[in-house]
């Protein structure tokens, strides 16, 4: 495992996790309040079934060690990703996102591939409660005025749009938590395969990690 600070043009400074490999790269985004972190789950069940795969695992800026710079708009945000991948030399990267992640890797142009699970689409993030375990250490938003910026930019962004150029997107949802908005929007009428998750919360990788693991394999494996 390597950790890198990749300095953004505005100043700002991404903190990466990286496990290395040689096979596809995969950038996992948290969603908002969380941090790279709340991957762990998922990254040692993929690394248990195929130790080769590259996984990368940011905290998004604002959150965990990275530091905050310009206003956290979903653009801004995809603007880090074009960054990070470039600098660490990933071309046509998987790219899975939860939550505000999800939406962020809606709006990434350069993926080979996308699978977006619980998607916010405009909605505000979910607290972590009840049965889900938030992990231990996980850091979160650096401030409360930070989390009340990254939310504004996440419940004001611009409806995502899919069309047939996009690359290939796998759609995770929970049925009964994300249905009525996911099934509603523009995202999941152009996703390639869309699985909705009976019975679970906004909060499937900390949840589900095995399932979540499970679901993005073969699109792993597709990439190599």
């Amino acid at each position: 495992m390597r950790e890198h600070e990749i300095t953004m043009n505005d100043g700002a400074v991404l903190h990466v996790v990286e496990h290395e490999g040689t096979g596809p790269a995969v950038v996992l985004l948290h969603d908002l309040d969380a941090d790279g972190t709340a991957w762990d789950g998922v990254v040692t069940r993929l690394r248990q079934r195929d130790p080769r795969i590259r996984l990368l695992v940011p905290d998004l800026r604002g959150h965990g060690t990275s530091t905050v710079g310009e206003s956290p708009s979903r653009k801004r945000m995809v603007r880090d990703l074009t960054a990070l991948v470039r600098a660490l030399g990933c071309a046509d990267p998987v790219v899975c996102g939860h939550g505000w992640g999800a939406d962020i890797a809606l709006a990434f142009d350069d993926a080979g591939s996308v699978v977006a699970v619980n998607p916010l689409l405009g909605r505000s993030p979910a607290p972590i409660e009840g049965d889900v375990q938030r992990p231990a250490g996980m850091a979160g938003a650096r401030d409360a005025e930070t989390l009340a910026a990254c939310t504004l930019g996440a419940t004001t962004a611009k409806p995502l749009r899919r069309g047939r150029r996009d690359a290939p997107l796998l759609l995770v949802y929970a049925t009964e938590a994300d249905g009525p908005v996911v099934e509603a929007s523009d995202v999941y009428d152009h996703a390639d395969e869309a699985v909705a998750v009976q019975g679970a919360s906004r909060h499937l990788p900390l949840e589900m990690p095995n399932a979540v693991a499970a679901l993005l394999l073969p699109w792993i494996e597709e990439a190599a």
